[in-house]
């Protein structure tokens, strides 16, 4: 998946930039794929099993707690791949607009800064509330769900 194919005004000295650019563009789509191909399982999952404890019949805090902090602690792994993927796309255009030279402002073309940083804000979002939604599972007379529950009341 190449959006940059071939740059034929680019002088033939710098082709290696421009392979260089094509490269660093193929690596950040490709990145971003694989990580929004792992939030969609993960936030799935997360809901299946949300959905599971939530009526089962059995379910008793002193049982799904262990699992809710497991959860918890895949859910903290998701924030920093989603601080990570943030920072490696910055990093990518920063190194895009180094290579671009003259043509910089193309590399908002290749690489749109505005629609990865909403994505990676709204995956963060749903990774906290995921988080919260297991709290509530965990601790469902803790004084949090009444002082949020008043708000909405």
């Amino acid at each position: 998946m190449s959006l940059v194919t071939e740059l034929p005004t680019a002088p033939s000295k710098d082709t290696g930039r421009w392979d260089e650019l094509k490269l660093v563009q193929d690596t950040y789509m490709r990145t971003w794929q694989i990580y929004i191909s792992w939030f969609t399982w993960f936030a799935n999952i997360n809901i299946l099993a949300l959905g599971w404890v939530l009526i089962s019949v059995q379910a008793r805090p002193e049982l799904t707690r262990p699992f809710v902090w497991c959860m918890w602690f895949f859910i903290f792994g998701g924030v920093i791949a989603t601080a990570s993927t943030i920072i490696y796309s910055a990093s990518s255009r920063a190194l895009c607009r180094k290579l671009a030279g003259d043509r910089v402002d193309t590399v908002s073309g290749i690489l749109p800064s505005n629609v990865t940083l909403l994505a990676g804000v709204t995956i963060f979002l749903c990774l906290v509330v995921l988080a919260a939604l297991w709290g509530y599972v965990a601790y469902p007379t803790a004084g949090i769900w009444q002082l949020i529950a008043g708000i909405f009341t």
